[in-house]
């Protein structure tokens, strides 16, 4: 079956399931809301309504633009096409390979030169694309955030700013990349992140240096998936967001079960680098092997064997894991 034909073929069963919550609704219109057959029609709309959305992303799937996995002479995967533009459901090796080959690496050389080259595409829009960003403010919760709307511009005309920006990017980053990975993006790395500042997703943090940088999380960065599992506002689903901060051994061993039986194949484990006992301070993603089931560490800025290539939840690691984070 040709891609054009699988999604006639999506379209004619999202069209069916839409017809039977047409139906529903028709039904529940003569029932009284307080009455249980009313209560019990909404939750089919509801659970039917899922089931919409789920083909409309399969749909979506097929129909976008793929992203491009390029590769050099040698055959290794360029680890930038993870950067491009497109949609897909990404191979866990091609995205271990990508994330573990250096290019990524929080420093000026690597990270820095991918956010200057951000910040050039930014100067050069006409208008300027900001008014103000958010600033996270440290020890406050984020409803307490503040906007803020002095020398934005000024931000990022700034010699310093790649080398600021590309020094705590790992939150935004590997958001990034557990979105690309599962299909929620199509958008290319530049334009999700302008997206993200434009929208307060994306905001002023201060780095272990005491510099401030756009770089923190400081709203909503993925607005397209729930908690509860619902349709985004485009009538799509998504998946379901999972996030966790951990407070004990049991909780932790509950969410990687949770984890091991979901469907996902990356997430996103917040880790103490340290390995002291102390907070968390980096975000690195963590693939599932197809093969063994295993989940492995893809830190993007470090080759230390227990952050690429190592077993996630050894009992090792366990105690340097702070929060979990998937989509279903």
């Amino acid at each position: 079956m040709s891609e054009s034909q699988k999604i006639e073929t999506l379209k004619a069963d999202d069209d069916g399931v839409r017809k039977k919550i047409d139906d529903l609704k028709k039904i529940q219109s003569g029932l009284d809301k307080k009455s249980e057959n009313y209560k019990l029609i909404d939750k089919m709309i509801k659970d039917l309504d899922v089931v919409s959305g789920k083909i409309k992303f399969q749909e979506k799937l097929l129909s976008d633009p793929k992203l491009e996995i390029r590769r050099g002479i040698d055959g290794k995967i360029l680890p930038e096409s993870l950067l491009g533009e497109g949609r897909i459901i990404l191979d866990p090796k091609d995205l271990q390979e990508m994330l573990t080959s250096g290019y990524f690496t929080q420093d000026p050389d690597h990270m820095g030169a991918i956010m200057n080259s951000i910040k050039d595409k930014i100067l050069a829009m006409d208008p300027f694309p900001f008014n103000d960003l958010k600033e996270a403010i440290p020890m406050t919760n984020p409803q307490e955030y503040k906007t803020v709307s002095t020398d934005v511009k000024k931000m990022f005309e700034d010699k310093d700013f790649g080398k600021n920006a590309s020094s705590a990017i790992c939150y935004s980053f590997v958001n990034f990349v557990m979105q690309k990975a599962n299909g929620i993006t199509k958008q290319d790395f530049a334009s999700w992140y302008i997206d993200k500042v434009k929208t307060h997703d994306i905001g002023i943090g201060t780095n272990k240096a005491e510099k401030r940088g756009i770089f923190q999380g400081t709203g909503d960065i993925n607005r397209n998936t729930y908690k509860t599992g619902s349709n985004a506002s485009d009538g799509i689903n998504y998946g379901t967001y999972h996030n966790a901060d951990i407070t004990s051994k049991n909780q932790l061993q509950n969410e990687i079960k949770m984890l091991n039986q979901s469907s996902a194949n990356t997430a996103i484990i917040y880790i103490d680098t340290a390995r002291d006992g102390s907070a968390g301070d980096h975000f690195i993603t963590v693939i599932r092997n197809k093969e063994t089931g295993v989940w492995e560490t893809a830190d993007h800025t470090s080759n230390e064997k227990w952050r690429r290539g190592n077993n996630a939840f050894s009992d090792e690691n366990l105690k340097n894991i702070k929060r979990i984070t998937y989509v279903d």
